[in-house]
């Protein structure tokens, strides 16, 4: 049977070294494109693989003991969140589509890419689709009144100062007749401020002009974006699974995170498909190396032996 020496340290101290030079240089921002494409070369990816190879291979030659089980388990759990990211970076895949919204999003396995306008469009293995798109905001929904300034210049924007704050309501309407001073027929019957752009999403006049006056849609912050991604071609969808900023969805090993929209008309979304098949793997990595380190802290001192007479 062949013992196994234990790995030198200072080949490890190099190798470790040598793989945060790397880390370093590809977060540094650079003139000649992204950085990050470092992470890709083969000498990365050999020095990786070369510290995982060191790690086994320090893990083999401790003695057998239940005190190196904290060893063991910290030095596991390094190898499969670096074994789980280099399956990921050599077989996964990542796309930024754009996905329509309302009547135009019909199940398609073919979508454009967000990457790039003019790019190859990205080929799913199933067809996809959006549904029941909708925005989730902080504040209400309002507008701002404005009054045209007496003497001023038709069509220019700062000509115009702001009377009121009209709020909108359920109904998707204006009610302008809580503002004093305003001409009758302005007041007579509420305005119209929603326009339905399908499936559950919402297009907001930005400028209503009333005459002298005019209505600015004042823009509420996003909170969250919502929707429902259908999986499947045909009326009754395979799968309807919701998801939204933070909470993406699983289906066929691809994991879906929504990340944008169209603010203008909410007709487009933008969504990341990405297929990680080493996620898993980094995940358990990552809850053992938790456990090792966890265990080291509860492990008992060696007790030293005294010489005889008690004095050390």
């Amino acid at each position: 049977m062949i013992k196994l020496r234990p790995m030198p340290m200072h080949c490890a101290l190099a190798t470790f070294g040598l793989l945060l030079l790397f880390l370093l240089a590809g977060v540094i921002p650079g003139k000649l494109g992204p950085a990050t494409a470092i992470f890709k070369s083969p000498v990365f990816i050999g020095l990786a693989v070369m510290l995982g190879v060191g790690l086994l291979w320090t893990s083999a030659t401790r003695p057998a003991s239940w005190r190196q089980i904290p060893f063991w388990v910290c030095h596991l759990g390094a190898v499969l969140i670096g074994g789980g990211a280099l399956v990921s970076h050599c077989v996964g895949e990542r796309h930024l589509l754009l996905m329509r919204t309302g009547e135009g999003g019909e199940p398609t396995t073919t979508f454009q890419s967000a990457e790039g306008m003019m790019g190859d469009p990205v080929e799913m293995p199933f067809p996809l689709s959006i549904g029941r798109f909708r925005v989730e905001t902080y504040d209400p929904e309002r507008y701002f009144l404005y009054q045209f300034k007496p003497g001023a210049k038709e069509g220019d924007s700062g000509n115009y100062e702001r009377i009121a704050t009209v709020p909108v309501r359920n109904d998707k309407t204006l009610d302008l007749s809580t503002v004093p001073g305003l001409p009758r027929e302005l007041t007579a019957e509420p305005i119209q401020a929603g326009i339905s752009s399908g499936n559950g999403g919402n297009r907001w006049s930005s400028r209503i002009p009333l005459g002298e006056y005019q209505l600015i849609w004042d823009r509420p912050q996003d909170k969250s974006i919502v929707a429902v991604l259908n999986v499947g071609a045909g009326v009754t969808p395979t799968a309807a699974i919701p998801f939204k900023i933070n909470d993406p969805a699983d289906y066929g090993g691809w994991r879906f995170y929504l990340m944008g929209y169209d603010t203008q008309r909410i007709s487009w979304v933008t969504d990341i498909a990405r297929r990680d098949p080493g996620r898993r793997a980094v995940l358990a990595g990552c809850w053992l190396l938790i456990a090792g380190v966890a265990l080291m802290c509860f492990r008992r001192a060696p007790v030293p032996t005294l010489p005889e007479g008690g004095v050390q």
